[in-house]
């Protein structure tokens, strides 16, 4: 069994080797953007802070609002980025994680907990385009918007 540990810890640090974290411990990423969902468009704004080796914690505010439904959300959001061990070049940022937030509007408040998967691509080494899916709670849906390096 300890063979098995002893090379899969290589490997993976081989791999390690190759990529470029793409959001290093003390980043800081602010993001914006509109959303598609069941319940109306949510309007974005949130940041991603590099914590450590491939993890990042952040927050997102969301306002979402069709011709019946209206409501403000506020989550935190814990990310694990996939580069290092997948390989892939430091101008894309591919990542997945958890979120709990808090929803409020038209008479009614929720917490829930639910999952994000995204990507990033870096046109410079300061603006990128952003794409995540959701699912569980009000921060569920598609998004598309733009990230900036802080």
């Amino acid at each position: 069994m300890r063979k098995y540990f002893t090379i899969i810890a290589l490997i993976t640090l081989s791999l390690g080797v190759q990529a470029q974290n793409p959001i290093p411990s003390g980043a800081r990423f602010l993001n914006v953007g509109v959303g598609f969902s069941n319940h109306g468009i949510p309007i974005n704004a949130g940041m991603d802070f590099g914590i450590g080796h491939n993890l990042s914690l952040g927050f997102d505010v969301t306002h979402r609002f069709d011709y019946k439904f209206e409501n403000w959300g506020v989550a935190g959001t814990f990310n694990y980025h996939f580069n290092q061990v997948l390989n892939i070049p430091s101008n894309w940022d591919f990542y997945a994680g958890l979120n709990v937030g808090a929803a409020f509007g038209n008479g009614y408040s929720d917490v829930d907990l639910g999952a994000q998967i995204g990507g990033r691509y870096f046109f410079n080494s300061n603006i990128g385009i952003n794409l995540q899916l959701g699912g569980g709670n009000n921060f569920s849906g598609t998004r598309v918007g733009l990230t900036f390096k802080l």
